[in-house]
């Protein structure tokens, strides 16, 4: 797995963001990991990131 997204209004803590905790629980130490903020339109977002890493190489395994 190369990146974590998670699109959450409501994170569970600040910090560590909820994508690092996830990454750690699964040990995906090298992906790329981080939050997003953006209320209903979180996921759009995500989407929207997720295929510019992809397109762009840096990310191949999701």
């Amino acid at each position: 797995m190369d990146l974590i997204i998670v699109a959450t209004i409501t994170p569970d803590y600040f910090t560590p963001s909820t994508a690092c905790i996830i990454q750690r629980n699964i040990k995906a130490y090298n992906a790329f990991a981080f939050d997003i903020s953006a209320a209903c339109s979180g996921f759009t977002y995500g989407i929207s990131i997720a295929s510019q890493f992809i397109r762009n190489g840096v990310a191949k395994k999701f």
